[in-house]
């Protein structure tokens, strides 16, 4: 455990392995020893707007919106701890010292706190 670099932060280009539906998430392989887990809630935006769930709930089923084999952008939210996997959003923030960026369709800028 002390001997495991940090990942928290980092973007990975990730292919989904599995996708489960009764717990509405996939599981990503990004290249470290566990898969990392996906919540459709932190899924990619721009494909869950395009489909009608044809219920009224907020995303549509997982299964709808990702495919097994489907190639994403992930950034690690939650370090890999036990047996379980990193979680994982597709939601990217770059932070800066002075600058955050988070990029993609409805983009948010901002000053960091100290900003000069």
């Amino acid at each position: 455990m002390f001997n495991q670099a940090k990942t928290r932060g980092n973007i990975y280009k990730g292919k989904i392995h599995n996708i489960d539906p009764s717990l509405q998430a996939a599981f990503i392989n990004y290249g470290a020893e566990r898969n990392g887990f996906l919540q459709i809630g932190r899924g990619p935006s721009r494909i869950l707007r395009g489909l009608d769930s044809g219920q009224r709930t907020k995303y549509p089923p997982i299964q709808k919106a990702l495919k097994k084999n489907q190639e994403l952008l992930v950034q690690v939210v939650k370090e890999p701890t036990g047996s379980k996997g990193a979680f994982l959003t597709t939601y990217l923030s770059l932070p800066g010292r002075y600058f955050r960026a988070h990029p993609g369709p409805g983009a948010a800028w901002g000053l960091a706190q100290g900003g000069g």
